[in-house]
């Protein structure tokens, strides 16, 4: 009689056997613990850059439920349907897509804050022209300033209703934002407090200077136009080439797709276009 049929069967009768024997002498609850530890971590990082960038539309555990649902969705489907490398890959960037996207969007968010901040330093400059102190000239622009300035400025004077002076409230927003028009503002302001003297005057220097630098700053950036276009025909050449390659010889991309030697060199390949290109932006960035 031969049992050759039967291997398969041994084998995963002895795979059971063996992880119910690693999970029995696991410790549950400090698995669990560690588990739990690690979600709540991740649900207050979340939290705290949805605080930083204003978004009140969703809240921290939704958005963490239904990047573990999507994950485990794709990882399972593509189990199923044969392509367990790129699955596990595309889950694993899911879970870990607010590592890249809130970076870019706080970076969003300062450039949007650099363009109009000085606009809405006028106008706390004219608040100050008009007897109020500089908590109450920032209360009364946040009303009517645009996003993001109005929110930095209510949360500025939020600190400072709640105890924190002035000085403290300014220390942490520039902290927590990393605006250099902000943190060249504060600055200024830090030290007129510490020694003294004519405020709006102080002030409507650092609106001047603020509004030279982001004229120099236009005028680099359309001066690196050129430049910039280039980088972005180079950059999107890889993509069109894999698109071409993938209609013309699937099987190419089944054999990156579908093995772990393939989808080894595929990720090799994404981390070295990714630090090229970013080292190309970065060459044609300039600060002023």
């Amino acid at each position: 009689m031969e049992f050759g049929h039967l291997y398969p069967y041994f084998a995963y009768a002895c795979a059971l056997f063996g992880s119910v024997l690693i999970m029995y002498s696991i410790p549950i609850e400090r698995v669990f613990g560690a588990v739990k530890e690690m979600w709540l971590k991740k649900v207050a990082d979340v939290d705290a850059n949805l605080t930083s960038l204003h978004i009140e539309d969703y809240e921290a555990n939704q958005l963490v439920v239904m990047a573990v649902v999507l994950a485990l969705t794709i990882f399972f489907g593509g189990i199923l349907l044969g392509y367990f490398v790129s699955a596990t890959g595309l889950a694993v960037l899911i879970l870990l897509s607010d590592k890249l996207y809130f970076p870019w969007a706080q970076a969003k968010l300062r450039e949007e804050f650099d363009e109009k901040f000085p606009m809405a330093l006028d106008q706390i400059v004219s608040s100050t022209r008009a007897g109020l102190n500089l908590a109450q000239a920032m209360e009364d622009v946040s009303r009517f300033a645009p996003h993001p300035i109005d929110g930095e400025l209510q949360k500025i004077v939020r600190e400072n209703r709640m105890g924190s002076d002035m000085a403290t409230a300014l220390t942490t927003a520039r902290e927590r934002l990393k605006s250099h028009t902000l943190g060249l503002t504060v600055s200024a302001l830090l030290v007129n407090m510490r020694q003294g003297g004519d405020l709006p005057k102080a002030l409507e220097r650092m609106s001047q200077a603020l509004k030279e630098i982001w004229r120099l700053e236009q005028k680099i950036f359309t001066a690196s136009a050129e430049a910039r276009k280039g980088a972005m025909v180079m950059s999107a050449m890889p993509v069109v080439i894999f698109l071409m390659v993938a209609s013309m010889q699937p099987e190419m991309i089944d054999k990156l797709t579908g093995t772990l030697m393939g989808f080894g060199i595929l990720v090799l390949a994404a981390v070295l276009y990714a630090g090229g290109m970013a080292w190309m932006f970065r060459i044609i960035k300039t600060d002023v």
